[in-house]
């Protein structure tokens, strides 16, 4: 009896073994959505933002539950192997939708134009990691031509008041 419970108890040592390796090394999930948009609570696909707009990275995961989420934010030019200039934020959602919103708290002092590249990674115990990989563009702002045609009128009125002066006196 001994020997028989001996077997079974190696038997089910190997199995949570195999197990617990095959969950460590398993290819990781993706993120059901991963993509950047304008503000907190926004799910509208936004990947080209400018200067005076801050970024947000919306994420989706495949399963609810307690989770921890990393985000490294990668700015244009920058490697972000052991460089302090790659920008983290971490976040975590306990409710049932799985639907996390993450920011640069200092965005204001480092946005800078050019691509940038969002590397996520949420763990969702007790099983799996969950990655992915997005990238958003920063451009300067561009006055609209509506506006410079406002302007273009303010000063040539500007330029005939002065002219219709000078040619009364």
């Amino acid at each position: 009896m001994k020997n028989r419970s001996f077997k079974v108890l190696i038997v089910a040592i190997l199995f949570s073994t195999i197990l617990l390796a095959n969950n460590i090394f398993a290819s990781p999930i993706t993120f059901d959505a991963m993509y950047t948009v304008n503000s907190e609570g926004s799910t509208i696909l936004k990947d080209t933002f400018n200067l005076t707009e801050t970024p947000w990275v919306y994420l989706e995961l495949p399963q609810t539950g307690q989770n921890i989420t990393f985000a490294w934010w990668t700015g244009p030019d920058t490697e972000c192997i052991n460089n302090p200039l790659c920008f983290v934020t971490t976040g975590s959602n306990n409710d049932a939708d799985g639907k996390i919103w993450l920011s640069l708290p200092n965005w204001d002092s480092v946005k800078k134009t050019g691509t940038w590249t969002i590397e996520a990674n949420s763990s969702l115990p007790p099983c799996c990691l969950v990655e992915g990989t997005t990238s958003f563009t920063v451009v300067q702002a561009v006055p609209e031509p509506s506006s410079f045609l406002l302007l273009l009128t303010g000063i040539t009125g500007f330029l005939g008041l002065l002219r219709f002066r000078n040619k009364r006196n």
